[in-house]
């Protein structure tokens, strides 16, 4: 298939009635040669009066609101005017994904992000998975809060140093925590807490972790031993489930190696019970 350059229209594809209606001096077929980056300035520049602002306001929040989600997803550079055709996988992926998170969240959305920063520079990957990461996270976060599905996330890269940036959430698990010793760990739970949420995200290329307890409480065990001079300095293993759930026997997960540099911190509410928090490093660990 060829592509010619409409002799009438000038490629605009656009009858002239319409391209005789401007904005700011632009019509519309200026405005989607510009970057989407740039038509977000543009539009945000726009001096309205108040009778131009009742009516333009709603539209330009629905425009303005698509395409930063077409930045988030690391598109900022791309025309309104560019041919599908001429896309890369890569950015034909991203562009669906943004289209997905402008729509409302119904908690029931499986994403599968398969290779989407192909073809990007690792350091807008840097830039653009933690956006999406958050971005789904929060949807997944307010779809459970509504008792909902909560959306489960897949991302597969081919780059491992993406992998760094990923990061794995547990809400409400049961933690049970071992002493690691030289040989092997004791078989006996040092501590059980439960925690509003496990957060952990990759380092070192996928060896090892890092992550945060947040909002926990003891069932059993000196959980103030950790942030002792000797409880600083020794090492644990982390065994969690989440109470959601079926089969407790092959649920669980692990982390070895485990460290709490700044030991655990608690607050005490007014009825004096204390709820701790913690960020630790790890070794290694199993997570699936």
């Amino acid at each position: 298939m060829s592509f010619k350059l409409c002799p009438f229209c000038q490629g605009n594809r656009l009858q002239p009635e319409a391209l005789a209606v401007t904005i700011k001096g632009k019509s519309i077929s200026e405005i989607a040669k510009s970057s989407i980056a740039n038509i977000i300035n543009f539009i945000s520049k726009l001096s309205l009066d108040e009778k131009e602002q009742l009516v333009a306001a709603p539209i330009l929040m629905q425009i303005k609101q698509r395409l930063r989600f077409l930045v988030e997803v690391g598109l900022g550079y791309l025309t309104l005017d560019r041919r599908s055709d001429t896309l890369a996988g890569g950015e034909a992926q991203r562009i669906k994904l943004a289209k997905e998170l402008s729509k409302p969240s119904t908690g029931k959305t499986l994403y599968i992000l398969d290779e989407p920063t192909t073809g990007l520079h690792f350091a807008d990957i840097l830039a653009m998975t933690p956006q999406i990461l958050d971005n789904l996270e929060s949807r997944r976060r307010a779809s459970w809060q509504t008792l909902n599905f909560i959306n489960v996330i897949f991302n597969v890269y081919s780059k491992k140093e993406a992998c760094k940036i990923l990061k794995f959430v547990w809400e409400k698990p049961v933690i049970v925590f071992y002493r690691e010793r030289l040989k092997k760990p004791e078989r006996k739970a040092f501590a059980v807490v439960k925690a509003r949420r496990l957060v952990i995200s990759r380092v070192e290329g996928g060896t090892k972790f890092r992550g945060n307890i947040k909002d926990f409480f003891p069932f059993m065990g000196d959980i103030d031993y950790i942030s002792s001079t000797k409880g600083m300095s020794d090492r644990y293993v982390l065994c969690w489930i989440d109470d959601k759930e079926d089969d407790f026997s092959k649920a669980w997960r692990r982390l070895n190696g485990v460290n709490f540099p700044s030991g655990i911190v608690f607050r005490t509410d007014e009825k004096g019970k204390r709820t701790y928090n913690a960020d630790f490093e790890a070794e290694h660990g199993k997570l699936d």
